[in-house]
């Protein structure tokens, strides 16, 4: 809803002095309602038939709300130690709507003791409505409170004078609840047990200088050996101070006994005692606890006991007090010394509440905060908060597996190099880069024209040299038989070289695979040397990725890791790959500084594989805690960054 600008106004007695100008000057001017003594007649039988204050003014907030049309009402009422909110609402969604809106007013009339209101526009609402809060006094004393209400105002003048009635009702409620017993009606005089205690624990700076006076000063008057005091928080006893100790050591075996007994007081709710009872003593003053009978024992059976400190039924403090060597404690000691410390108690809060630091209120305001929000919601609210508990435990016990995402690109793995097998022409080109080859396949041709030439000619110097063989051997002639075996020797190892070219003329593919790069149909028909290269051959499903690791990610990576590769071709696809090795040394790739680790891919890639296509990696590095998988990088630049500080 949308804020007027708020118009303060003061009380009964301006009003008044506007009326002699011809101004509005009540209620019933202002709205044709009267002021008759109805309200105040409600008023005084309510009073009438409460029995404390607080019924007094929950029965006001009500005759005040029907007398005012009012969708809500509120009283707030501040005593030394308590805080008393009433509300009287059409319904919950009005209390809690009106109820956040009205709080400041509240807080103003109470601690400004000035009358304010504001108007406000609601959607769908016929007129505006009046937010309206007045102080209350019990006594000369000052302001202790304030009552608020929300009523229909066409306009400001109607506020005003509405502002100006609720004045002078609420003097009525302030006189009515002022007769009420002082004892029970006003807050504690500053002679009260409880406001001595605070006075006095306004005189220290800190709660253990407090402590320490306290314990001290009790060991003195009661004459005995030792007086620990130890706070409660959470149902648990922290040790604040040990009388006679300069220095306190909380895990020593002497504190920890002292604070096991403590908190065995704090379960009984009662005084605990334990001792060996003096011969002469009546009836027995140990209650026979078993953590205060360990106590006893390890003080050489010193006589113990233990107090708890109330505030308003709640036990925030423990005294723990043991007896000199020879002493006994009575049956009337224990609750003689409890009234004699009791004081203490409500300026140990005080203190307590007063030294905390920022992030302990916050931490205190956020559990009321949501305690609230929870009570006030019914089970859609609990079960948000069950579900967020639940959200919040699993993040922080539960695991998952830590997945690395690494950029890579896929290269073939055992590239083979065709190379010229001998010197000579090429007639013919079979396959270009990128195609797939089988076993035998051919991949290209040389000319060999003039191989069969030299095939001829090498068979027909063989023939010649057989025919002259066969001459000299007729003849008899060793010297010639000689010569013409050699000849025929030479022309058929020439032969045989021949036909080998002749048979490697036609080069082809030695297995099934890809061919990588060499498009030689630029080069038909020119010569090549022996032995250079022509074709980059690839065998078929022989694949590796190579993986560029940031730094980062290097320390969580290990050979035999496996994990999923997807290319940006067809990244809906997924191949498995293993880590084959990690290198111990860093290369510059795409300007950055990156370790090259080679992934071995796993099974047969599809047809469209090609090589040097980009991908990411995605490696399994073992199981982390969720929460760490989530911060482990911010975690550690902070830490980075803070070591360089």
């Amino acid at each position: 809803m949308n804020a007027c600008p708020p118009k303060e106004a003061d009380g009964p007695e301006a009003a008044a002095a506007r009326s002699a100008t011809g101004r509005p000057a009540t209620g019933a001017q202002a709205t044709g309602r009267p002021v008759t003594g109805t309200v105040p007649a409600v008023l005084e039988r309510a009073r009438q038939e409460s029995g404390t204050p607080q019924q007094f003014y929950r029965a006001a907030i009500h005759a005040l709300a029907a007398h005012f049309d009012a969708p809500y009402a509120a009283v707030q009422i501040e005593r030394s130690a308590t805080r008393f909110l009433e509300q009287a609402g059409t319904s919950k969604a009005q209390e809690s709507t009106w109820g956040r809106l009205c709080e400041g007013l509240l807080l103003s009339a109470c601690y400004k003791n000035v009358a304010v209101a504001k108007l406000y526009d609601v959607p769908g609402a016929p007129q505006q409505l009046a937010a309206m809060a007045v102080p209350l006094s019990e006594g000369p004393g000052g302001s202790n409170g304030a009552l608020a209400v929300v009523t229909p105002c066409p306009h400001k003048a109607v506020a005003e004078a509405r502002l100006a009635e609720l004045s002078s009702l609420c003097s009525v409620v302030s006189m009515l609840a002022a007769s009420f017993d002082r004892a029970q009606a006003a807050p504690p005089s500053v002679s009260s047990p409880s406001a001595a205690g605070i006075a006095k624990a306004a005189s220290y700076e800190n709660l253990h200088e407090f402590a320490f006076a306290f314990a001290n000063q009790l060991k003195t008057k009661l004459g005995c050996e030792q007086v620990c005091l130890g706070l409660v928080r959470r149902r648990r006893v922290r040790t604040l101070c040990v009388s006679g100790l300069d220095n306190l050591y909380p895990r020593s075996p002497g504190t920890l006994i002292i604070e096991q007994a403590m908190e065995e007081c704090l379960d009984a709710g009662h005084p605990v005692c334990f001792q060996q009872d003096e011969p002469s003593a009546g009836a027995s003053c140990s209650t026979g606890h078993r953590l205060h009978k360990r106590w006893h024992s390890e003080t050489g059976a010193s006589a113990v006991a233990s107090i708890p400190l109330k505030v308003e039924d709640r036990c925030v403090a423990i005294l723990a007090i043991r007896a000199a060597a020879g002493k006994w404690f009575h049956q009337d000691d224990l609750p003689k010394i409890q009234e004699a410390a009791q004081p203490m108690a409500s300026g140990m809060v005080l203190l307590d509440k007063a030294t905390q630091g920022v992030l302990t209120h916050a931490g205190r305001n956020v559990r009321v905060s949501a305690a609230r929000w929870l009570g006030a919601g019914r089970w859609g609210r609990k079960f948000v908060a069950v579900a967020v508990l639940a959200v919040l435990g699993w993040l922080v016990t539960g695991t998952r597996t830590h997945v690395v995402s690494i950029p890579c690109e896929l290269t073939t793995r055992d590239t083979r190099q065709i190379a010229a097998p001998f010197e000579g022409v090429i007639r013919e080109v079979h396959v270009t880069p990128g195609d797939q080859v089988v076993a035998g396949q051919p991949l290209l041709d040389f000319d060999t024209r003039d191989l069969f030439v030299e095939q001829e000619k090498l068979l027909a110097q063989l023939s010649i040299a057989e025919v002259a063989l066969a001459r000299a051997v007729g003849e008899k002639d060793l010297t010639k038989a000689a010569l013409a075996q050699a000849e025929h020797n030479v022309a058929r190892a020439e032969l045989r070289a021949v036909n080998s070219r002749l048979q490697r003329a036609q080069v082809l593919a030695p297995q099934d695979g890809l061919i990588l790069s060499g498009d030689l149909k630029p080069r038909i028909g020119s010569v090549v040397p022996l032995g250079e290269p022509l074709l980059e051959f690839a065998p078929e499903g022989r694949w590796t990725a190579e993986l560029h690791v940031p730094e980062y990610a290097a320390a969580y990576l290990a050979a035999g890791q496996t994990g999923q590769l997807a290319l940006q071709a067809r990244p809906e696809l997924h191949h498995s790959c293993h880590i084959d090795q990690i290198p111990p040394a860093t290369e510059v790739v795409g300007g950055k500084n990156v370790f090259v680790v080679e992934a071995d891919v796993d099974g047969t890639l599809p047809g469209w594989t090609r090589d040097g296509m980009r991908g990411v990696a995605l490696i399994d590095a073992g199981e982390r805690r969720i929460w760490w998988v989530g911060l482990h990088r911010l975690i550690d630049t902070l830490r980075l960054q803070w070591w360089k500080l």
